[in-house]
């Protein structure tokens, strides 16, 4: 009889023992380590203790054992690295690190474009420009511009010289392959120096300066992180007004509308 109950306890504590490796093997597939990769390019190697979606995390941070705070509006992805064990395969493992996304690309502070464009409508010109861009979030950028436009002077549209000062601002409506390329709306308001003029009534007429818009949509190709060039296509309207360059006497005003397809390279 003694000898069946210490049977008995030893299975026992073989049962007990299994439940425990079990329990054991089952905390540590849930456990691994978590790499926030922000929309900077930085990466937070940690554990997850707080998550609020749509508002924060926190991480205890490994090895230095701090607990930080990262708001959601800055993380570009969440990956969980686990540990390699003799229940999972280690090719699934080396695949999670791999697909880690690529440095998000044109998130660049500050950068410089030049561009071209060719336009037609009521006024047939090209242009080059200058662009100095801030980059304020994923999605917005905006700067300030210079631009050169000369077209042909005709009986229709007198002018042949402008030089718009504007404000731009871009906002990013789509991207794809990890930032590669995104679709752009583009729009750029401002005041606009004209040069120009032409004969009334056998007087020479001058052109004040005046308003200027351009609005429209733009396709970004990067060639490596924060180098690449934006192909666009967008309406172009200008307003001003004429007047006899003697005696200063108003003589009509003008509004001029043009389509246009401009190249930008940006570093």
């Amino acid at each position: 009889m003694i000898k069946s109950y210490f049977f008995i306890e030893i299975y026992k504590l073989h049962l007990i023992s299994f439940f425990i490796l079990l329990a054991g093997v089952s905390f540590g597939q849930d456990q691994g380590e978590d790499v926030i990769i922000l929309k900077n390019g930085t990466k937070k190697r940690g554990i997850i203790v707080v998550q609020k979606p749509g508002a924060y995390i926190q991480l205890l941070a490994i090895p230095s054992k701090d607990t930080i705070q990262i708001d959601y509006a800055e993380i570009e992805q969440i990956n969980k690295i686990i540990e390699a064990s003799p229940i999972i395969d280690s090719v699934a493992v080396k695949d999670v690190v791999e697909d880690a996304p690529f440095i998000p690309f044109n998130m660049r502070k500050y950068y410089v474009s030049f561009n071209y464009s060719l336009g037609g409508g009521d006024w047939s010109s090209s242009a080059y420009g200058i662009n100095i861009v801030r980059t304020f979030t994923d999605r917005i950028q905006a700067g300030i511009g210079f631009v050169a436009r000369g077209g042909l002077n005709n009986s229709n549209v007198p002018i042949y010289q402008s030089f718009p000062i504007t404000v731009d601002l871009r906002y990013k409506l789509q991207e794809k392959w990890n930032g590669r390329t995104a679709l752009m709306f583009n729009t750029s308001f401002g005041y606009n120096v004209l040069k120009g003029g032409y004969y009334y009534a056998g007087k020479y007429v001058k052109i004040s300066d005046g308003a200027y818009f351009q609005t429209g949509i733009g396709y970004r190709i990067n060639f490596s992180k924060n180098i690449g060039c934006i192909i666009d296509l967008s309406y172009q309207r200008m307003n001003t007004k004429s007047y006899y360059k003697k005696t200063e006497e108003f003589v009509q005003k003008h509004i001029y509308s043009s389509g246009l397809i401009g190249l930008t390279f940006f570093f």
